[in-house]
């Protein structure tokens, strides 16, 4: 309905589509942050499939998009995609947090329900914002985590 009335009436509307984007402040209800706080207090986390797939992109990146996007006049309407162009499977997600919380016992696979039919393949193509923003993600899904885990670690309270 955006994309539409923007075309008709020359509005200055873009979409972002956000990927699966994470960092500080993020729902704790959300797989990063849900993780990270379980881990951190000690205690395991219960989660479903170690192959789901998802492309995660940190929030600094996307702010920078969002921000990209506010300093350029672009066609109404346009839409593009915000991730890190890379698909990560939870499993590894899991790993990197693991390590960031100093955890080596394993962890709940396959006690928590599906919650929807997952697709084999989560992935955003970046060729557009590339080449109409010039904008490409700048954090690792590595240090984006580091950096995540360092946040929630010093705001584990909030949680």
């Amino acid at each position: 309905f955006c994309r539409a009335e923007a075309i008709r009436h020359g509005l200055p509307l873009v979409t972002l589509r956000l990927f699966s984007p994470f960092g500080p402040w993020d729902d704790p209800n959300r797989l990063i942050p849900y993780a990270l706080t379980t881990l951190l207090r000690g205690e395991s986390p219960h989660l479903a499939n170690p192959s789901t797939v998802r492309d995660y992109v940190f929030i600094g990146d996307v702010i920078a998009a969002y921000l990209r996007v506010a300093d350029l006049p672009l066609p109404p309407g346009e839409i593009y995609n915000v991730g890190s162009g890379v698909q990560h499977s939870i499993a590894e997600v899991l790993r990197i947090l693991c390590e960031q919380a100093n955890v080596t016992r394993p962890l709940n696979w396959g006690t928590r329900d599906v919650q929807r039919t997952e697709p084999a393949t989560w992935v955003a193509d970046l060729s557009k914002i590339s080449k109409a923003l010039d904008w490409t993600p700048k954090v690792s899904l590595r240090d984006g985590l580091a950096s995540t885990a360092e946040w929630f670690r010093d705001h584990l309270r909030s949680y």
